[in-house]
């Protein structure tokens, strides 16, 4: 980073990777710009204090190019604004996972290939230069954003992108654990082949694939947020479904008050406390840890 001190640099597309690039330049560059077409998620907010002082922003980039006059670079914002005597761009692509040992099975069919064992499987790349609209680049094959249906003992948390992924990925964690310990049950009595079971665990893959099918259909110009993994307005109902499975086996998790959802005129409130909260406590540990 020190070799951009004398720079100028501008970063732009995803919002998330974008504030989080923005927090590297802060440390070597004042004043720092921001330019999101989207807002950032909450828990991303929580930039370094200096930082976050140092930062201006600035409105959505229509397009950028080279000057006609000099060797830099200008960029013309949506409110006419022109941002000149830039030296790089550098373009925020945001996130993809990257397991490349799960099976290619883009339709959540089990294939006679995936029934016949991993062995027989061929490995693809999860990370696609044009990702499916409505599946988006993800981890597929999972029951409920966690399990992996081919084999539950792969387990995934945080896959989706969630407003509050510490309440999201507490209760995903706690619900597996009831699973792995044989407290939330995936084999019925007497145990079904396990070809049967991988189908039921795909449905939840279906049919979240078929709701935003459906969802894109009825939405003019939909949003890069229609995608499967991007909780947006079904992470209430996820959470609680995991929570309702919870309960229905360990009744005192009812009682926790961080198993519960905000009322509806508290929620906003709710999540942005949460975040310097959260950030709070894992600066605590971090500083508190025994090495």
């Amino acid at each position: 980073m020190q070799h951009m001190i004398p720079r100028r640099a501008l970063v732009r597309k995803a919002a998330t990777s974008t504030a989080q690039i923005r927090e590297d330049f802060g440390s070597v560059r004042d004043p720092v710009g921001l330019c999101c077409a989207v807002p950032v998620y909450g828990h991303l907010k929580l930039i370094n204090e200096e930082v976050d002082a140092q930062c201006t922003s600035y409105a959505t980039i229509n397009d950028h190019g080279r000057s006609c006059t000099t060797d830099k670079i200008n960029a013309q914002l949506q409110d006419g604004t022109t941002l000149t005597g830039i030296d790089f761009v550098h373009i925020a692509t945001g996130y993809e996972p990257y397991p490349d040992f799960t099976c290619p099975d883009n339709t959540s069919l089990p294939s006679a290939a995936c029934d016949a064992g991993p062995r027989s499987r061929t490995l693809m790349r999860l990370v696609n230069q044009n990702p499916h609209p409505e599946s988006g680049t993800r981890v597929p094959s999972l029951h409920r954003h966690i399990l992996y249906a081919y084999n539950p003992t792969l387990a995934f948390i945080g896959s989706p992108m969630s407003f509050t992924p510490f309440t999201v990925n507490d209760v995903s964690s706690l619900s597996l654990l009831l699973v792995w310990s044989h407290a939330i049950p995936l084999f019925t009595s007497p145990p079904e082949p396990f070809s049967t079971l991988t189908v039921k665990l795909l449905q939840f893959e279906r049919d979240r694939l078929e709701g935003i099918r459906k969802w894109r259909e009825d939405v003019n110009n939909p949003s890069a947020l229609y995608s499967y993994g991007v909780l947006g307005a079904s992470e209430e109902e996820f959470a609680n479904g995991l929570r309702k499975a919870i309960v229905d086996v360990m009744p005192k998790a009812d009682e926790w008050s961080e198993m519960k959802w905000a009322l509806e005129a508290e929620r906003k409130k709710w999540r942005e406390r949460m975040y310097p909260i959260k950030l709070e406590a894992l600066r605590y540990a971090r500083d508190h840890a025994k090495i």
